[in-house]
């Protein structure tokens, strides 16, 4: 059969060596791939291969005091995405509460940015519907990579007391 092309192209093999492609044959109806997204690919399959899946996220624990009615939810709405973008139908992030731990709710989040400043507010949400917002300035969190945190409030009150976990060595507090 007659070569297109009898030079032999390079391509990257799975660990990352180049190899020889074998040669195209004329009739063949393959497009060059440009060399635009031959280069995305090469950077896609580096990063792929430099990203350990075993990364620690932040984690952070709230604990919040709210004496409410029955039917009610409690959510966290701010600036990250997970938090909803200051939308609170579609934030990630709900907080619950049972007999054992009322007044008391919880929940847990991992921030996608870190070291990042995260800006909050709870957003109480009444049986029917109706969005209740903390009359506070917005609450603010710092988040480092691989911190374990747990941050302590009361509903619609200053002040978050921010606590490392056991598995960290400090303890910090913030203001709102």
């Amino acid at each position: 059969a007659e070569m297109a092309n009898s030079t032999p192209r390079k391509r990257a093999s799975s660990d990352g060596r180049s190899q020889a492609s074998p040669p195209v044959p004329a009739n063949s109806h393959v497009a060059e791939v440009p060399d635009i997204v031959k280069g995305i690919w090469s950077m896609e399959s580096a990063l792929a291969r430099s990203v350990s899946y075993d990364i620690d996220l932040p984690q952070i624990h709230f604990q919040v005091e709210l004496s409410s009615a029955p039917g009610d939810r409690l959510l966290v709405v701010g600036g990250d995405m997970t938090l909803g973008d200051w939308v609170p139908e579609k934030t990630t992030l709900e907080l619950t509460t049972d007999d054992g731990k009322y007044p008391f709710w919880t929940g847990k989040w991992s921030p996608n940015e870190s070291p990042a400043d995260h800006q909050f507010k709870l957003v109480l949400v009444r049986k029917g519907g109706y969005l209740f917002w903390e009359e506070l300035v917005n609450r603010s969190l710092f988040v480092s990579p691989m911190d374990d945190l747990t941050a302590q409030m009361k509903f619609n009150s200053p002040g978050l007391l921010v606590v490392n976990n056991p598995d960290t060595s400090t303890a910090a507090s913030s203001g709102c």
